[in-house]
């Protein structure tokens, strides 16, 4: 009996960090394991080929996202999970109340009986489960530097690394126009998660070698260059440092020149869909997002889609119960057949339709995709969209999380070449 500290990589004493190297010395990637991972690899080598089993409540955190390729193929390779529960919120009494999104695993050693998956209210009997605690084989999806699939490079947006000085609100930029007219050609608006998701107006200085001598004889600007180039200077990062030499700048200064699929790096569980869109060669992204640049449109269907979102929920991670984006989890690894002409014009046609639709509403995206509030030609919409990409994995018709589950990790393993099966 126990009761394992729910700490992840970041919060963990020296002491902790030691018992973890002890543990899994030899593995590699086990610095970004959850401090709860010992004790499922300890409590792992005490039943190995002993009549005795072992089950611990968790975070959530383990079964989910990269801590699924480090931890479980270690466990699974003699073992088995003969029980799970799925993510449940849970909270004590103690003075401290915590709270956390709670899994309960259960392990044994392999033998012919069925499993058993607590989930959705449903007790099920299946033949496996796997570390994501869905009823599949044990496929194990890491990292991708590229996408498995045909599909174009998803970079993070642009970091200003600036202090905040070279960024300014609605008020702000208001008023630095008002007083400076010419500001406005040194100014484009900017979107991370958050602006782009809730309607949020945030603005940033965008500066061109070439015509930094003629922004910077208007004061205000020249005073937020000036700021951030103190504060770079002043940073003990050396390629901070180096940064000073162009203080007029973001880190990145990657734009589109013509639209670009912009995708949110956290957003809410409660959403059926993530809420991905366009912006224009005006609208700066920022690193809190994720950004396909000069994408053919064909792509937010496809990304918009509960095949992706069937696939993003189970293989990325969370931050608490929201889901965690990831170009390197969550795009990088999707699979899906290559498209003929007749689909992806079929998918951009969706496409232009879902923006037209959400345009005829003048609410925020974090409105439209509220399960509460989406507006009925939206969800239609969706539907055709739905349709359409389940079309291109098979012809049967795709209802639950699970079925989708199924198609795609036996394409993900064909894709891969099954080294992760």
């Amino acid at each position: 009996l126990g009761n394992p500290p729910y700490l992840g990589a970041r919060m963990q004493s020296a002491e902790q960090k030691r018992e973890l190297s002890l543990t899994f010395s030899g593995n590699k990637n086990y610095k970004n394991l959850d401090y709860i991972a010992c004790w499922f690899s300890k409590a792992a080598n005490y039943i190995k080929g002993n009549k005795a089993e072992a089950a611990f409540v968790s975070t959530n955190s383990i079964c989910q996202g990269e801590q699924v390729e480090m931890l479980w193929p270690l466990i699974l390779s003699e073992l088995e999970i003969k029980f799970a529960y799925t993510s449940f919120p849970w909270s004590n009494n103690a003075k401290s109340k915590a709270a956390v999104i709670c899994v309960i695993v259960g392990l044994k050693n392999k033998s012919v009986d069925k499993a058993t998956l607590y989930t959705n209210l449903l007790k099920l009997k299946v033949d496996n489960i796997n570390g994501y605690l869905i009823s599949a084989r044990n496929i194990f999806v890491g990292r991708k530097n590229k996408p498995i699939s045909n599909f174009p490079p998803m970079p993070k947006g642009n970091m200003p690394y600036d202090g905040g000085n070279l960024l300014l609100d609605k008020k702000e930029k208001d008023e630095l126009i008002n007083n400076y007219p010419d500001a406005q050609k040194y100014l484009k608006k900017i979107v991370g998660a958050k602006e782009f998701i809730q309607g949020i107006e945030r603005y940033c200085l965008w500066i061109d070698n070439d015509n930094l001598n003629a922004a910077i004889q208007i004061k205000p600007i020249y005073e937020r260059i000036e700021k951030t180039k103190q504060m770079r200077l002043s940073s003990s990062d050396k390629a901070a440092n180096k940064l000073a030499d162009r203080p007029h700048q973001f880190r990145e200064v990657n734009m589109t020149t013509s639209t670009s699929l912009v995708i949110p790096s956290a957003t809410s569980e409660r959403r059926e869909y993530i809420p991905i869109g366009f912006v224009d060669s005006n609208t700066i992204v920022s690193n809190l997002a994720f950004v396909v640049y000069d994408v053919a449109p064909y792509l937010l269907s496809i990304l918009t889609s509960k095949m992706h979102m069937a696939w993003v929920k189970t293989v990325s991670g969370r931050l608490k119960s929201d889901y965690r984006y990831s170009s390197a989890l969550s795009y990088n690894t999707f699979p899906i057949p290559d498209l003929d002409s007749h689909q992806r014009s079929l998918l951009t046609e969706l496409s232009i339709e879902l923006l037209s639709t959400r345009e005829e509403f003048i609410q925020p995206l974090s409105t439209l995709y509220d399960p509460d509030k989406m507006p009925q030609e939206l969800k239609t919409v969706h539907n055709k969209i739905d349709v359409a990409v389940d079309k291109i994995y098979t012809n049967q018709t795709l209802e639950f999380l699970e079925e989708r589950l199924e198609v795609l990790f036996d394409l993900y393993e064909k894709m891969t070449g099954g080294q992760n099966a």
